[in-house]
């Protein structure tokens, strides 16, 4: 049962974070607008499958619950990652 609360607490995390981007995205330069939003696009995307896994890991069985675990951790610090470049690459644009 820890493992699928620390995952909610993961994609909650995940989800605010995206949501704040979103928010932030319209306030980009022109020069850069098309460049955030190729990668708000890659991150729905990202967003859409680790929602999947989390979902799957909430369905798994003891022995399949390992094998998610590590998919959907691998995936998540992918994503957070992702959140971070995008942070500094528009750092001074984006109020996040």
């Amino acid at each position: 049962m820890k493992i699928k609360n620390n995952a909610k607490e993961k994609i909650d995390d995940i989800f605010d974070k995206l949501d704040q981007l979103e928010k932030s995205a319209d306030r980009v330069t022109e020069e850069h607008k098309e460049k955030l939003n190729r990668e708000m696009n890659d991150m729905r995307k990202s967003k859409d499958t680790l929602s999947d896994l989390y979902d799957n890991l909430l369905e798994a069985s003891e022995d399949s619950l390992r094998y998610l675990k590590n998919a959907f951790d691998q995936m998540s610090n992918v994503m957070i990652k992702r959140i971070e470049t995008i942070r500094k690459s528009y750092k001074g644009t984006l109020e996040v």
